[in-house]
C-alpha cells in the first residue's frame, strides 16, 4: 500500500486525477513521487505536496485534510482508496470500480459519472457518523 501524508493544504485547487491504483500500482516509488499534478495551471510533482511511503499496489491512502484536492480516483477501475480526512470535488469521477472511503467530508460532485455497479465511495462526515455521504453507482 502507497500512503501520502499531505504536507500541507494548497493555497488553491490541487488537480490530481493520477491519485488512482490504476496509475499508481504498476509503477516504482521514485515514479510516484515524480507523477504531474497541477497546481492552477502550473505542472508540480506529487512529492511537493505529499510525502509519499509504502509498496505499490492496489490500496492508496491519503492522510491530511484533502478538500482542495481534486479528481482523486478518477476513472479508477480497481483497488480500494482510504483518506484519512477531508476529500476535494469530484472524487471517484466516473469510476468503472473498486472502492474510496472517506473519514471526513467529501466535496462537490461526489463519484460523478461512477459507471459500474462493483464501485463504492463513502464518506462518513466528521460528528455525523450515523448518516454517512455515499455514491454506490448502479450500471
Amino acid at each position: 500500500m502507497i500512503t501520502l501524508i499531505l504536507k500541507e493544504s494548497p493555497s488553491v485547487p490541487l488537480e490530481a486525477d493520477m491519485l488512482s491504483p490504476d496509475t499508481i500500482a504498476p509503477l516504482p516509488i521514485e515514479e510516484i513521487r515524480a507523477l504531474p499534478v497541477y497546481l492552477g495551471k502550473r505542472q508540480r510533482r506529487v512529492d511537493d505536496f505529499f510525502t509519499v511511503e509504502g509498496e505499490p499496489g492496489d490500496e492508496l491512502e491519503i492522510r491530511g485534510d484533502a478538500r482542495r484536492i481534486k479528481w482523486i480516483g478518477r476513472g479508477m477501475t480497481r483497488g480500494r482508496i482510504r483518506i484519512h480526512g477531508n476529500a476535494g470535488m469530484h472524487l471517484g469521477a466516473s469510476m468503472k470500480g473498486g472502492s474510496i472511503d472517506v473519514s471526513g467530508d467529501a466535496g462537490d460532485w461526489l463519484a460523478p459519472r461512477c459507471l459500474a455497479a462493483s464501485s463504492t465511495c463513502m464518506a462518513m462526515p466528521a460528528g455525523r457518523p450515523a448518516r454517512p455521504t455515499a455514491a454506490v453507482c448502479r450500471a
